[in-house]
C-alpha cells in the first residue's frame, strides 16, 4: 500500500491481482489507509494462473543474477539502475549503478537510454519488479536483480559510498 500511495493518484481505479487466498476488502482497507480509499476495485479471481489458464497476454522479463551483474558492471551496453529510497543509497550503491528514486520513474524515465537495457535492484527485489514493470510500459528493456542489493551484499561483492550524504527529501543523487 504504501507504494501504492507513491505512485498512484488519489482519485486511482485500481485492479488487482492476489495470490490465492488473499482478500481484496484487507488490501482495499491498506489502500485507503494511504488515501486510495475512494478507488473503484476489481480484482482477478484466481489471480494469474487463472489469466494464463485462459490464454490471455501478459509480459515477462528477464533477470540477471548478482554474479553476472558483479561480471559485468560498469558497460556500456546496459545501464544499472538503483530505485531504493534516497537514505539508501547514501549507505553504500553497486559500482556502475545509477540512481532514480521509484515514485519518480514515471516522471524521469526519458532520462535513460531506450537503446540500453536498464538492469533495476533495489533493496530485496520487490521495488525493483514495481520499476521493470514502469520502465517496460514505457517501452525499455529493463530487468530485475533478484534478491538485489541484499543478495549482492550476502554475496561479499564491493560496494561505494558517496563522499557525503544528502538530506533524505533530496531524491536526485549523482
Amino acid at each position: 500500500s504504501l507504494w501504492g500511495g507513491w505512485m498512484f493518484p488519489s482519485d486511482s481505479s485500481l485492479a488487482l491481482v492476489l495470490p490465492e487466498g488473499e482478500s481484496p476488502e484487507d488490501v482495499s482497507a491498506w489502500l485507503a489507509r494511504v488515501g486510495l480509499g475512494g478507488t473503484s476495485l476489481v480484482a482477478l479471481e484466481g489471480g494469474m494462473k487463472a489469466w494464463m489458464a485462459l490464454g490471455l497476454p501478459y509480459d515477462t522479463f528477464e533477470t540477471m543474477s548478482v554474479h553476472e551483474v558483479r561480471q559485468s558492471f560498469p558497460t556500456e551496453a546496459m545501464q544499472l539502475l538503483d530505485v531504493r529510497q534516497p537514505s539508501e543509497w547514501d549507505q553504500g550503491y553497486i559500482r556502475g549503478a545509477d540512481y532514480m528514486f521509484l515514485p519518480e520513474i514515471p516522471q524521469r524515465f526519458g532520462e535513460l537510454d531506450k537503446e540500453k537495457p536498464v538492469i533495476v535492484y533495489c533493496g530485496s527485489g520487490y521495488r525493483a519488479s514495481i520499476a521493470v514493470s514502469l520502465l517496460r510500459r514505457g517501452g525499455i528493456d529493463a530487468r530485475t536483480v533478484p534478491g538485489s542489493y541484499g543478495a549482492w551484499l550476502a554475496a561479499g561483492y564491493p560496494i561505494e559510498k558517496p563522499a557525503q550524504a544528502k538530506r533524505a527529501s533530496d531524491t536526485v543523487r549523482p
